[in-house]
């Protein structure tokens, strides 16, 4: 089951990585002095395989949710929980910022890209609480605190 996870989570940050440069040569392009017909055919080309690689990013990324929320982490020791977390929060990183490139563009170019842009934004914050509870779970302090404390909320 590992190495599925492991799988989906590089051809996301494969597809994030195409997604950023691609949002890179848009925003860079799209703030010529002067755009010309060229300019703007390329923007406008780029804006729709944008489209393309971020549904893409989004359905790989919704796969490995299922992953994670189907997986037994339970079984994990510690030391994996916490290779998982900073593989997760290197990708999330990426993710983060192909996100703050995307909005740094216009409505107008990001209206092209659908849902897309938003789903990938709920994503990040569902696979941020994954990643936040993973690393409470990979530190042994941090569980036994939480669980005393749990124990004394309900008492």
């Amino acid at each position: 089951m590992a190495l599925p996870i492991r799988e989906l989570e590089r051809s996301v940050c494969i597809g994030a990585e195409k997604a950023r440069a691609e949002t890179e040569r848009v925003v860079r392009d799209s703030r010529a002095n002067r755009p010309n017909m060229r300019t703007v055919c390329s923007v406008t080309f780029r804006a729709f395989g944008l489209k393309w690689l971020w549904a893409s990013l989004v359905r790989n990324q919704n796969k490995l949710i299922g992953l994670y929320r189907a997986f037994d982490f339970n079984r994990c020791s510690a030391k994996e929980l916490a290779e998982v977390v900073e593989s997760l929060e290197q990708m999330l990183s990426k993710e983060r910022d192909l996100l703050a490139k995307a909005n740094a563009l216009g409505a107008e170019v990001r209206g092209w890209w659908g849902d897309s842009l938003w789903q990938l934004a709920e994503q990040v914050e569902y696979l941020e609480s994954i990643a936040d509870s993973l690393r409470v779970a990979s530190n042994d302090e941090t569980s036994t605190l939480l669980a005393l404390a749990a124990e004394q909320f309900v008492a």
